[in-house]
């Protein structure tokens, strides 16, 4: 899979599979974390 990177308005797949935190507020915190390294 690519890098997933926040703020990529040319990968709508990106914003589906990571949904803006305040979903990630209800997230599993293991989901979180996920979406956290990832960003980095």
């Amino acid at each position: 899979s690519k890098p997933l990177r926040p703020a990529q308005p040319s990968q709508p797949s990106v914003k589906a599979s990571n949904p803006p935190q305040k979903a990630a507020a209800y997230r599993p915190p293991h989901a979180k974390s996920v979406a956290a390294v990832q960003a980095e």
